[in-house]
C-alpha cells in the first residue's frame, strides 16, 4: 500500500507541477504528505467539533494512510501550525477519522 501511495505521488508531482507552482505562488496551503496544494487537490474534512473541520492530509493520501499517520498529520497541524493544545482536539479527530476510515 505504501508503494503505491509513492507511485501516485510521483505521478501527480509529474503531471501536477505547474498547478502546485500556482498554488504556492497564490499562497494556498498543502496537504502534509504529498505536499500537492489546495487549489486543484480534493480534501477529507476531519471534523473536531460539530461545526469545523481541518484538512491535513488531501484524499488521495487519506484513502491510502493508515489511521496512525492521518492522526499525527492532524496533530501537527494543530499543534505547531495552530498553536493549540492537542488534548482539546484529540478526541473529536480520532472519532472523526475512524468514521471516515470505516471503522
Amino acid at each position: 500500500m505504501e508503494r503505491e501511495l509513492q507511485i501516485r505521488i510521483a505521478l501527480r508531482w509529474i503531471f501536477g507541477w505547474w498547478l502546485n507552482l500556482y498554488g504556492w505562488l497564490a499562497g494556498y496551503s498543502h496537504c502534509r504528505q504529498c505536499k500537492c496544494t489546495w487549489n486543484w487537490t480534493e480534501h477529507k474534512v476531519i471534523y473536531y467539533n460539530a461545526s469545523s473541520g481541518m484538512f491535513p492530509v488531501c484524499k488521495m493520501c487519506f484513502d491510502h494512510l493508515p489511521k496512525q499517520k492521518i492522526i499525527r498529520w492532524a496533530r501537527y497541524l494543530v499543534e505547531e501550525r495552530w498553536g493549540k493544545n492537542w488534548a482539546d482536539y484529540e478526541k473529536k479527530v480520532i472519532e472523526s477519522v475512524d468514521i471516515l476510515k470505516g471503522g
